[in-house]
């Protein structure tokens, strides 16, 4: 279920904020989790690279696992976000709109920005973590 949201987050997000997310911050937003998404493959290669080579102990590769959840949930929260876009043009079963579109705008960037926040501090602990480790990613 968590590969296919993930899955989901990846192609709304992919397809969806470039289209329907055009302020700048939105934007930047889209860009940065873009990038860090694939430097968190490139870093969980990296790892996997690691792990085969230098055979750490089983403490380090829980930390790493429990540093990759926490990203994956941070994804998660993006995933939701993005599905804010597609709520702005929702309506209630009367047919009117439950909110504004300038609160309802106001709303969606507050979540977008949440996640990415998160995801980046999320994305920043685990490179950090792998790092410390002495793990080479390279981009």
């Amino acid at each position: 279920m968590k590969k296919t949201r993930l899955i989901l987050a990846a192609v709304l997000t992919t397809i969806a904020i470039p289209i329907l997310c055009l302020s700048p911050g939105c934007v930047t937003s889209y860009k940065a989790e873009k990038a860090a998404d694939i430097t968190v493959s490139a870093a969980m290669t990296a790892w996997g690279d690691y792990v085969a080579k230098n055979h750490p102990p089983v403490s380090q590769e829980l930390q790493v696992r429990a540093a990759f959840r926490r990203y994956q949930a941070a994804e998660i929260l993006a995933i939701d976000a993005t599905k804010g876009i597609f709520d702005l043009n929702s309506t209630n079963s009367d047919g009117t709109n439950s909110i504004d579109a300038a609160t309802a705008q106001l709303m969606v960037k507050a979540r977008v920005q949440a996640a990415t926040s998160a995801a980046s501090a999320a994305f920043a602990d685990l490179v950090g973590l792998l790092t410390s480790f002495g793990v080479k990613i390279s981009k």
